[in-house]
């Protein structure tokens, strides 16, 4: 039998901190970290302790930040890298 649990952390002013799944003990689901302020910082997906799909980090502003897919762990295919004013600043082919 499968195993799956939450694990959820608040920084002291109440907002949330962190938001991860496990199944069997492994990364599994998507994972989500705050910033104090309560913006989103990265949000993403594990299967089987490996990150997978599409992860992206945010500036405090809100603003992506970067965004791009991992396959078995490893970053895959176009990753787009913004400045804190929503304007390209990099983009590379893993």
């Amino acid at each position: 039998r499968q195993r799956q649990m939450c694990i959820r952390d608040s920084y002291d002013n109440g907002n949330k901190k962190y938001q991860r799944y496990y199944k069997d003990g492994k990364a599994a689901g998507k994972w989500t970290h705050w910033y104090e302020s309560g913006n989103t910082w990265i949000e993403g997906h594990y299967s089987n302790g490996i990150r997978v799909e599409i992860w992206t980090t945010y500036y405090e502003n809100g603003q992506e930040w970067t965004k791009g897919n991992y396959k078995s762990g490893e970053r895959n295919g176009q990753w787009i890298f913004f400045n804190k004013d929503g304007t390209v600043y990099e983009e590379k082919k893993y």
